[in-house]
C-alpha cells in the first residue's frame, strides 16, 4: 500500500486547526451562547461552566463529523472499492476528529473532574489517534471509518437526558457497528496472515 498523495503537513494543519477551533468553541462560543439563552448559566460554578463548554464542543464535533461522513458515504461509486476510497471528505472528517481528540485529551488532563476523565477514555483516544494516523498516511479503510464515525451521533444522548427508547435505539445501532468492526478486523487479520505467509515463503525460497 503506497502512502496517500496528500502532504502530511496538510493533515497536521487540519488537526491543529481543528484542536484550536474546539478550544475556541469551549472557552468563547459556548459561554456566549449560554449567557444569551439562559440566565442560570451565570450562576453555575466554574467547574460546571467548563463541563458545559466541553459538552458543547463535543456535540459540535458530532454535527461536523457526521455531516462529512454522510457526504463521504453518499458519493457515487464509493462502494465499488470502499477499502481504498479516500476522498477529501474522508480525510477532512478524520483530521477534524483527530483534532477534537487532541483537544479532548488536553481537557481530560487539565480538567479531569469536569471532563469525567476515566482512564479508559484516555486509552481510547490514544489508540484512536494511532488509527487516524494510519488511515491518513495510507489510503485504506477511510470509508469504513466514516461509517464508524456515525457513532458520534451518540454524543447528545451521552450529555443530555432523552427518552429511554432513544437510548435503546442507539444502543442497537452501536452494537451493529461493533459487530461490523469485529468482521472487518477478522478480514484485516486474514489479509495480514496471508501477506506474512507469502513473505515467509519467499524467504525460504531464497
Amino acid at each position: 500500500m503506497s502512502p496517500t498523495s496528500t502532504p502530511a503537513i496538510l493533515h497536521l494543519a487540519w488537526i491543529i486547526s481543528s484542536a484550536l477551533l474546539y478550544e475556541i468553541l469551549r472557552i468563547i462560543v459556548a459561554p456566549a451562547l449560554f449567557h444569551c439563552y439562559t440566565k442560570d448559566y451565570g450562576r453555575l460554578s466554574t467547574g460546571k461552566k467548563r463541563a458545559w463548554g466541553i459538552r458543547f464542543s463535543s456535540i459540535s464535533n458530532s454535527i461536523i463529523v457526521v455531516t462529512l461522513a454522510v457526504v463521504s458515504l453518499s458519493k457515487p461509486g464509493v462502494w465499488t472499492n470502499p477499502f481504498q476510497a479516500h476522498p477529501w471528505s474522508v480525510q477532512a472528517s478524520i483530521s477534524i476528529t483527530a483534532g477534537y481528540f487532541v483537544a479532548d485529551m488536553y481537557w481530560m488532563l487539565r480538567y479531569p473532574v469536569e471532563s469525567g476523565a476515566h482512564y479508559a477514555y484516555k486509552f481510547h483516544h490514544v489508540f484512536s489517534l494511532f488509527g487516524f494516523y494510519s488511515i491518513l498516511s495510507y489510503p485504506m479503510l477511510g470509508h469504513l471509518l466514516s461509517i464508524r464515525l456515525l457513532s458520534e451521533l451518540s454524543q447528545p444522548f451521552l450529555h443530555f437526558r432523552v427518552p429511554m427508547y432513544i437510548h435503546m435505539m442507539w444502543f442497537s445501532a452501536g452494537a451493529f457497528l461493533d459487530i461490523l468492526n469485529i468482521y472487518w478486523f477478522t478480514l484485516l487479520v486474514r489479509g495480514m496472515r496471508k501477506i506474512l505467509m507469502e513473505y515467509c515463503t519467499k524467504q525460504t525460497e531464497l
